[in-house]
């Protein structure tokens, strides 16, 4: 669900922001949310907020060789326990926590 009032620009950029739920079965790694979601075409720059029970505090992982390679069309968001900073689990259900999503680009 896009938040509302995004997306917005500032300058030739634009900022995109979602409250998504996690998955049903976690997968490591992490789950991907798409530039499409964020109102985006391409992400420049992405961050996350932690889970909405607060239990699970999330990063962003951009997957690219080099992590100044070209904006892309998506991001990851990597879960991980808040009690011992351990990734959470393959297969954990996420489904029940919101996490907002805020991305930069075109």
């Amino acid at each position: 669900m896009r938040i509302s009032g995004f997306p917005t620009s500032f300058g030739n950029k634009k900022a995109g922001c979602v409250a998504t739920l996690g998955p049903v079965g976690y997968a490591a790694g992490g789950f991907e949310v798409e530039a499409v979601e964020l109102g985006l075409k391409e992400i420049d720059w992405a961050g996350v907020t932690n889970s909405d029970d607060g239990t699970v505090f999330a990063s962003v992982r951009i997957v690219a060789a080099d992590a100044d390679a070209a904006p892309r069309s998506s991001v990851f968001v990597q879960a991980f326990v808040f009690s011992t900073g351990v990734e959470v689990a393959d297969g954990v259900n996420l489904s029940g926590m919101t996490f907002r999503v805020f991305g930069i680009g075109i």
